[in-house]
């Protein structure tokens, strides 16, 4: 069923309030955004995607949201006049007393209802009852759904297009996971701590005598990305620094999530190095994603690292920090249907995986890198899989 009209309930940000307006199939011509004074900004920023579309937009601010006689009133005067099947209610997202006040005024009138199914990427019929799902043929953008959610992208994702040895390098360093991540911990340190000509701290006695660490320096160096510099180490350019300090992990994760786009239909849209502006409070606040990609609709966001999060004198602290950021990133970006991933060259503590099983982040340490294929398609899905 196509309704002239669309009314969907902003609370939370939701793609899903936007999802069915987007659809070539279900479009209509206009979406009225009904929203209370305090979730005008999220209304605001499903408008800058939905008018760009030729929808017409009306933003309807919610006079009384807590009282459902009151939501109910203003949702019927909106349905005034319009004919039976001229407007559709989108229940997604909804809260409380909007959606109570919603679905009385609709089902009173008997017009059509329906809320998007997050998992499946299809619509529900809520009334007129259907016994299928409505599958969404509209693949939303990157671009779109981080600027649903209040977000700006900063730059274009960077170049992906890596030298073949390159890609060798990175298996290599995956190969020999437990004896290189010690050292490649230590390197990953020193390449984040650099002076403005980007050499590092001096390298004492004991790290130059450090026969892994410094066959680590020469595999890296033979493809000129750090040279030694006295008892220092150089890096010829910000780049060069930026893939011996964990950019090789995250090229080598993108290079599988690009094996898994050939093959599946699912995976519609990614990018790496995603920089993206979102306002908090008015302060605009910088951040990047490692890995970013869109299936069936939703927000998966791997994040790399390749450095210890052990610490001596606080060994909780820097991973538990790693994953509350990433949690809240998914909450800001795609909210409870958004997924994660984290990706860890360097050993997890038991405090840190339980702290990432109870916040719903997923975790892919040492070895297991080498089935990171296999943990992708496991992790998204199959076309028949919800």
């Amino acid at each position: 069923m196509r309704c002239r009209s669309h009314i969907c309930l902003v609370h939370d940000v939701s793609i899903d309030a936007a999802l069915p307006a987007l659809d070539p199939l279900l479009r209509p011509s206009d979406v009225y955004l009904l929203a209370s004074p305090d979730h005008e900004p999220q209304a605001r920023w499903l408008e800058s995607i939905l008018r760009p579309e030729g929808i017409t937009v009306h933003l309807k601010l919610l006079r009384d949201p807590w009282n459902v006689a009151a939501v109910r009133d203003q949702v019927l005067t909106i349905l005034m006049g319009r004919g039976p099947n001229d407007v559709g209610l989108n229940l997604s997202g909804a809260f409380g007393p909007v959606g109570i006040g919603a679905y009385e005024a609709f089902r009173g009138a008997q017009r059509p209802m329906f809320y998007v199914h997050p998992q499946r990427n299809s619509l529900v019929w809520v009334y007129p009852e259907e016994g299928e799902r409505t599958p969404l043929t509209g693949r939303i953008s990157l671009v779109d759904f981080l600027r649903a959610h209040g977000a700006t992208i900063q730059e274009n994702p960077v170049d992906l297009a890596m030298p073949r040895g390159l890609r060798a390098l990175t298996r290599e360093l995956i190969g020999g996971v437990e004896r290189m991540a010690k050292p490649m911990a230590s390197l990953n340190w020193f390449a984040y701590h650099v002076d403005g000509d980007r050499c590092t701290l001096p390298l004492d006695s004991g790290y130059q005598k450090w026969g892994d660490l410094q066959g680590l320096i020469d595999r890296f160096a033979s493809f000129n990305l750090v040279e030694r510099y006295g008892d220092r180490l150089r890096f010829p350019d910000e780049g060069a620094r930026r893939y011996v300090n964990g950019g090789w992990l995250e090229d080598h994760v993108f290079t599988q999530l690009e094996s898994f786009q050939g093959e599946s239909s699912l995976v519609q849209e990614m990018a790496r190095g995603l920089e993206y502006v979102r306002l908090n409070d008015a302060t605009a606040i910088k951040n990047e994603l490692d890995v970013a990609f869109l299936a069936r609709n939703r927000l998966h966001i791997i994040e790399c690292k390749a450095k210890r999060f052990q610490c001596t004198l606080n060994p909780d602290a820097p991973g538990a920090d790693a994953l509350y950021k990433l949690d809240g990133v998914r909450q800001q970006l795609g909210g409870k249907d958004a997924r994660v991933l984290l990706v860890s060259y360097q050993p997890l503590l038991d405090s840190h995986r339980q702290r990432a099983a109870d916040m719903g982040i997923r975790l892919c340490v040492g070895r297991e890198i080498h089935y990171i294929n296999e943990l992708i398609r496991e992790w998204v899905g199959t076309d028949e899989t919800g």
